[in-house]
């Protein structure tokens, strides 16, 4: 054989030494695929960019059996969706002689009711309004039994 035989049974342009690199550039790729591994991932999509995600399941009226059951006072509940979410554009809302408690479809609806109602307090996409004349350390109590139904 001659030497220009030899060479023409050869790829051209260092096709060798491309494969070799995109091999060696891809077996960190191919490593992270199998299914070994420990790391695990979430089946649901990430929220749209433009979305907060939502974070709990709680409805008004659980929230009242929350505060029910921490002992405050919860008279006379009943469903205010009809009434309350035409206006505020929540997804449900329920009320007792001493608290309105709203559930909004995403946390930034909930803030933007928040930002608007500053007498409220707002934990995720829940939004809860308690009269004025609520005491201090009660409105506090009300505050931390929601954020307990919440979580």
């Amino acid at each position: 054989m001659t030497i220009d035989h030899i060479a023409a049974d050869r790829p051209a342009g260092g096709t060798r030494l491309r494969y070799a690199c995109l091999t060696l550039c891809a077996l960190p790729l191919l490593a992270g695929c199998s299914s070994g591994g420990t790391e695990q991932h979430d089946a649901a999509p990430p929220p749209p960019p433009n979305e907060a995600a939502i974070l709990n399941d709680a409805s008004p009226q659980s929230i009242i059996d929350t505060y029910r059951r921490g002992g405050l006072q919860v008279s006379n509940d009943h469903d205010t969706t009809a009434t309350a979410c035409g206006e505020a554009h929540c997804q449900a809302a329920a009320a007792t002689d001493q608290v309105t408690v709203m559930q909004f479809s995403t946390t930034r609806e909930a803030t933007t009711y928040h930002q608007t109602h500053p007498e409220t307090f707002l934990v995720e996409n829940i939004v809860v309004t308690l009269p004025s004349a609520t005491p201090a350390d009660a409105r506090a109590q009300y505050e931390h039994l929601t954020t307990m139904a919440v979580e």
